[in-house]
């Protein structure tokens, strides 16, 4: 994030940043700029550029469900279960008449099954199992550890249960543990519930909706 805000200002970004996210926002944003503050002052001085003004950031931090509009998108934020991680949320944002619903991370949540209800497009999570029984263990991977991380996240053998009790049009996966996996076992093993192939989410992919 400190990148982009001080890439724009390289840039000759010349109005504020305008951030939205849940409770700790804030304090997120405010600690992210205290750690350059140094490096930005000394930068700012010496480059004598004509505006600082991309580095005035405007946080509003929203409640546990509403919606913002930018321009002509809206975007409805709610709850997912990510427990013990507080605040965590899902997105969906409606353009033209199309919805486009992002999990963010989470566990089967019901609450993210209602709001991706029949959306064009789902973003999902996923932790593919099978790929992970084959991780030996060690101290950095113990049996308790892959259980934590499994169980705040979507396994494989349900994202597929998710997507079509959502009954969303097209499914597309990320956030892949491990990230390295067998393409085609995956699409198989979601293509059991879900009814067709997900799509394998990748840098740079574009998708029509």
């Amino acid at each position: 994030l400190y990148q982009l805000i001080i890439s724009s200002w390289h840039s000759y970004r010349i109005k504020p940043w305008k951030i939205y996210g849940p409770k700790g926002t804030k304090k997120f944003i405010s600690k992210i700029m205290n750690a350059w503050k140094d490096e930005r002052t000394q930068r700012i001085k010496y480059e004598s550029r004509s505006s600082t003004i991309a580095f005035k950031l405007l946080v509003k931090e929203f409640n546990n469900s509403g919606s913002i509009k930018i321009k002509d998108t809206k975007i409805q934020y709610f709850e997912v279960d990510h427990k013990p991680v507080k605040h965590a949320f899902g997105f969906n944002f409606f353009n033209n008449k199309k919805k486009l619903t992002i999990s963010g991370d989470t566990r089967p949540c019901e609450n993210l099954m209602k709001y991706a209800q029949k959306t064009d497009l789902l973003l999902h999570e996923v932790y593919i199992d099978e790929e992970m029984k084959n991780i030996t263990f060690s101290k950095m991977r113990t049996k308790q550890t892959l259980h934590n991380v499994k169980d705040y996240h979507t396994p494989s053998y349900l994202v597929g249960k998710v997507a079509k009790i959502s009954k969303c049009k097209k499914l597309v996966l990320t956030h892949f543990v491990p990230t390295n996996f067998n393409e085609n076992n995956l699409k198989k093993i979601v293509r059991n519930d879900f009814g067709k192939n997900p799509i394998i989410g990748k840098d740079l992919l574009t998708i029509k909706i």
